[in-house]
């Protein structure tokens, strides 16, 4: 709904409108959205980009929306999306998947690690942020369905070596 607005607000699709801001301030090129039967980007999902562009993005995430000295986005908005706004626990996010119980921000899900905050995609696509460590993890992987195993590896082999 959000991409049909600024689509009518604007005269640009989402991905048109975020490359003069933030794609090419960032250094990312390259990046598709999947477009509904109306034309206009899907927005909340449906991203195509490098791993290597992941993890610029989280990496610009992880600094609160600054890039090169330059505040490109409201350093308070990211303060708010990678806290705990709603909660997760449900059925459907069984404790086989602890990662999915600990809350959920805006487009950005909390972690069990404590401070640890992610952003997700199909099958295994993460971006993940590492506050008290000052690092950032971007995966994709292809057609993974075990995606807490994912998560509990990162979280058993990589994040004791940072």
């Amino acid at each position: 709904m959000l991409c049909a607005a600024l689509k009518r607000r604007t005269g640009e699709n989402l991905f048109e409108y975020l490359t003069p801001r933030l794609f090419e301030p960032l250094g990312m090129e390259n990046i598709e959205c999947f477009r509904l039967p109306d034309g206009i980007e899907m927005g909340g999902a449906g991203s195509r980009l490098k791993t290597e562009d992941m993890a610029r993005f989280i990496l610009f995430v992880s600094r609160h929306g600054k890039w090169e000295g330059k505040q490109l986005l409201n350093a308070e908005w990211f303060d708010m999306a990678s806290a705990n706004q709603i909660s997760t626990i449900s059925p459907a996010n069984n404790a086989d998947n602890p990662d999915w119980r600990c809350g959920y921000g805006f487009q950005f899900w909390m972690c069990t690690p404590k401070g640890v905050y992610r952003g997700d995609g199909k099958n295994g696509q993460y971006c993940i942020v590492c506050p008290d460590q000052d690092a950032v993890i971007a995966i994709t992987s292809h057609e993974e369905f075990n995606l807490q195993g994912i998560l509990d590896c990162v979280w058993e082999s990589i994040l004791p070596q940072l």
